[in-house]
């Protein structure tokens, strides 16, 4: 155990060194989306030698911007650049502080108290969305993490801390913006079929869309075009493979009259 928690303290040291510079009481957390075809999935963090998974999370820099920081958390903490991040909300209740969570955590590592008891405090934190293609998108923890995994989003009650809360108030947010902005987009491959671009809608507005009425619609708008075929061992007809045409896209977001399903 001892060789653990110095090794534990070597990697708080190295990637937090400097702590003096953070904003005191302010965080961010980013809530990850992708999508395997049939299901919303959540990106999940395994901080190091603890049993709890959380949501990627960070300090912010005195010398960065609070967007500058989310972004340099993605890249530093799990090696994801280029991605689309959206704010949200930020939560700040009173009592928004997770010291008991935080003695559970840092007791199997043996650190004393006095050496994690910032962590304690009352923090207020800046929630981002991202939205990723699982295809293009290959997670790389840092040290500070045992692992980082997908999981469903109705897997979500499985985080520590207010993080469920946060993943759920991110889907909902998302749910809306699905009518104003091109995240759908992110969350696919290049090429996809329709029945995987309902799906997707399915899982963001968490109910089922006519499958009739879902086809029309989107087709109608113009927004996709056909590239192909999707080849399966199947001998019935292969389903349609379709891209986005973003211009089209882009430009039906802007209407008044939003797709409604």
């Amino acid at each position: 155990m001892e060789d653990k928690n110095l090794e534990f303290r070597r990697r708080m040291a190295a990637f937090y060194e400097g702590v003096g510079d953070f904003l005191p009481h302010l965080s961010i957390n980013c809530v990850i989306f992708g999508f395997n075809g049939e299901k919303l999935k959540v990106l999940v963090t395994n901080p190091f030698m603890t049993k709890t998974w959380l949501i990627p999370g960070d300090f912010i820099f005195k010398s960065e911007s609070i967007d500058e920081a989310a972004y340099r958390s993605m890249r530093t903490q799990l090696g994801l650049e280029d991605i689309f991040l959206r704010q949200f909300r930020t939560f700040g209740e009173s009592d928004r502080s997770f010291s008991l969570e935080m003695d559970e955590m840092f007791q199997l590592t043996h650190v004393a108290p006095n050496d994690y008891a910032w962590f304690t405090r009352r923090f207020v934190t800046i929630g981002y969305y991202a939205c990723v293609d699982l295809q293009k998108s290959n997670p790389k923890p840092n040290v500070m993490f045992d692992s980082v995994r997908w999981i469903d989003i109705d897997e979500i009650d499985m985080l520590g801390f207010d993080h469920e809360d946060i993943v759920w108030e991110a889907r909902r947010v998302l749910a809306k913006d699905i009518m104003d902005l091109p995240v759908i987009a992110n969350l696919l491959p290049k090429e996809f079929t329709i029945p995987e671009l309902q799906k997707l809608h399915e899982s963001i507005l968490d109910r089922d869309i006519d499958r009739g009425n879902f086809r029309s619609k989107i087709l109608r708008t113009g927004i996709l075009v056909k590239v192909g075929e999707r080849q399966t061992a199947s001998t019935r007809r292969p389903p349609g493979l379709y891209r986005f045409n973003m211009q089209q896209y882009e430009e039906v977001l802007q209407e008044e009259n939003k797709i409604g399903f």
